[in-house]
């Protein structure tokens, strides 16, 4: 006994009647977000998270960088914000896991502690990393939220 085969079943196609306001917004087109930001890749970030050693570390942003074991570097705090910069003359360098060491001094000039989180932001053709403590991040958002928002939340 042979079983007979079914042909499948196709609905046609319907365009929509564009006259008609659809039910789900009220008739009229919903307004488009403005257009993303953009963003280019000669900034490498990480969130990294201070060790009891006061170690930061991130394998993408140092292979960014470029930096080893012997690149000297230089160590300094402005306005809360650490600047590290790879320099002949520098003092410190990475680990030898590419740990970057931040010095007691200035962890305690930007209020960073055991288990805190800090934003890195490696910028290769300056040879800088940028590490955001804590409260460098919550004065620069609270500023671009009330810029951008106008203080609305």
């Amino acid at each position: 006994m042979s079983v007979p085969s079914l042909a499948p079943v196709i609905p046609p196609s319907v365009e929509p009647d564009r006259r008609t306001p659809s039910p789900h917004h009220g008739g009229s087109p919903l307004p488009l977000p403005p257009t993303p930001l953009t963003r280019g890749d000669s900034v490498a970030y990480a969130l990294a998270t201070l060790d009891c050693h006061g170690r930061v570390a991130d394998r993408k942003v140092m292979a960014a960088l470029g930096w080893t074991t012997a690149t000297a570097l230089t160590i300094r705090q402005r306005n809360g914000l650490i600047v590290v910069g790879a320099d002949r003359d520098g003092a410190f360098r990475l680990t030898a896991k590419l740990f970057l060491h931040l010095p007691v001094a200035v962890r305690g000039w930007c209020g960073l502690n055991t288990g805190d989180r800090v934003l890195l932001a490696a910028h290769p053709q300056q040879g800088r990393l940028y590490v955001h403590p804590p409260a460098v991040l919550d004065a620069a958002l609270e500023e671009l939220h009330t810029r951008l928002l106008g203080g609305a939340s």
